[in-house]
């Protein structure tokens, strides 16, 4: 019995490694919508049906030509792959040959071995850290501003080093200016900060933002808020909680196109392009299209997006209209499509919160509270915690995650890098265990990036060995897909 399970889940695995499912919906998708641009449309009922209904019908027409196409895409992309695991299985011969020829007795050999669990510490989940209250954003508020390491200095790197307070952390996530100074009459950049700097060469961003952008909700003395409504929020007094400077419904399109460009491909860009009917690329264009966007996004935001963000949606419509790339319905619509995505997943206030605050040096706390519960490592790494484990951020944070991964998706091929230094891998990263694999569970949240070339930045040789991880993303890596960078305030 249990040989014919291992069997199945390494077939199961081989399938879902060749992206075959996604290749299949994708097609089926593409198929569908070719097919219905040539029906008839029907007279009666039919605009009443939902979406899925219309799709099935479409589905139900489908016929033997059309699946044998389905099945020579999938015979390719299966013979890719195993031509792509033969290698990796060669490869990974190789290197258990040289391991064993090595001399143990190196200048590496007395670097402190990283600390990995097994996959039996992946089932434990986060209740290791303990339990959340219930009233979980009013604990998370006392866990930054009322502990014994709330005024306490730590030191951060993710955007060079930083060194701040989970205090002054708070204020800079949930309210960063002085209230008095934040007026309609006033630009953003007059107003005045409650911390003189708050390190890394960051600039505040009000939490409304954010809040706009993710489509949040909030709990105010008048009951539930919804935010979203984000391009009238400028017409609203700056004393209602849903009001946005002009300058900042700019940030907030900012904000979604760093999504937009994590996300874009063919299939979106004609979707987002038939919501508001804007004449619809061929199949055979819209990818090529859809990569010239997400190109051109790059660039610009490369130049301008960052700690102290100068980009604005102006900045990106003339570098778009320039090169003619897109024009303002354009992106606006892809905007709209991607913006909808965040609001079927009701993320609230308390997760948008968590999830900045592990952006920012927060994530040192965060991850050093989940490194101490495995009891794993050494005790003057997390001496800094002063017994605040960070239970309720931690749960918020890793809600969050979930939500953003249902409203993201990956690209067919994603992968992403990690770099790091000053330590070995221990030897489960080398050998073959019993199940078949090689590796570790991390014991706390993992940050990677879509850019090799920002991975080896993290690397400093000084420290030891360099180790650049490079993590190839499937579809059952919900939270590992998370593009949280839509809420940075490093990027």
């Amino acid at each position: 019995f249990f040989k014919v399970a291992e069997e199945y889940r390494a077939a199961r695995h081989f399938v879902e490694e060749s992206k075959c499912v996604d290749m299949l919906v994708d097609d089926l998708i593409m198929m569908v919508g070719d097919k219905r641009s040539r029906m008839t449309p029907v007279q009666g009922d039919q605009s009443d049906q939902s979406g899925a209904d219309q799709i099935s019908a479409v589905l139900a027409s489908l016929d033997k030509a059309d699946g044998q196409s389905l099945v020579a895409s999938l015979a390719t992309a299966l013979c890719e792959h195993a031509a792509a695991l033969k290698d990796k299985l060669a490869a990974r011969v190789s290197c258990e040959e040289k391991e064993n020829e090595a001399d143990t007795d190196n200048k590496f050999s007395n670097l402190p071995e990283a600390a990995y669990g097994e996959v039996a510490d992946f089932h434990m989940g986060l209740e290791v850290v303990g339990i959340p209250h219930p009233r979980t954003r009013d604990e998370m508020h006392k866990e930054h501003t009322q502990k014994a390491d709330s005024r306490e200095e730590f030191e951060a790197w993710n955007s060079g080093k930083n060194v701040t307070t989970p205090q002054k952390e708070w204020d800079f996530v949930v309210e960063p200016f002085d209230p008095k100074s934040v007026r309609a009459d006033a630009s953003p950049a007059k107003w005045k900060p409650k911390h003189a700097d708050y390190g890394g060469n960051r600039a505040p961003i009000r939490l409304p933002v954010f809040m706009h952008a993710t489509s949040a909700t909030c709990a105010s003395e008048q009951g539930v808020i919804t935010f979203g409504n984000y391009k009238h929020a400028d017409g609203l007094k700056d004393s209602d909680e849903l009001w946005l400077h002009p300058e900042e419904v700019s940030m907030v399109k900012v904000v979604l196109l760093r999504f937009v460009k994590s996300q874009l491909d063919g299939l979106s860009l004609r979707s987002a392009y038939t919501n508001k009917n804007i004449a619809v690329e061929e199949k055979k264009a819209a990818e090529p299209k859809a990569d010239k966007i997400v190109k051109a996004l790059s660039t610009y935001l490369g130049e301008t997006d960052g700690a102290a963000s100068k980009s604005t949606f102006g900045g990106v419509l003339q570098a778009l209209e320039k090169d003619n790339v897109a024009s303002a319905e354009e992106l606006e619509a892809l905007i709209d499509y991607f913006h909808a995505k965040f609001a079927l997943e009701k993320l609230t206030e308390a997760e948008v919160i968590a999830a900045r605050m592990y952006t920012g040096p927060g994530y040192v706390k965060m991850n050093s509270s989940l490194r101490l519960a495995s009891k794993k490592v050494p005790e003057h790494m997390t001496a800094h915690l002063k017994d605040n484990r960070y239970v309720n951020t931690i749960f918020l944070c890793a809600s969050s995650m979930v939500k953003f991964s249902g409203a993201g998706r990956i690209p067919r091929g994603r992968k992403v890098y990690r770099g790091m230094a000053g330590i070995r891998l221990p030897d489960q990263f080398v050998h073959v265990g019993e199940d078949g694999g090689r590796g570790g569970v991390e014991f706390a949240f993992v940050s990677t990036t879509t850019n090799k070339e920002v991975a080896v930045s993290y690397i400093d040789t000084a420290k030891g060995i360099p180790i650049l991880l490079e993590i190839e993303v499937g579809s059952i890596d919900r939270c590992m897909r998370v593009y949280i960078a839509v809420l940075s305030s490093v990027i």
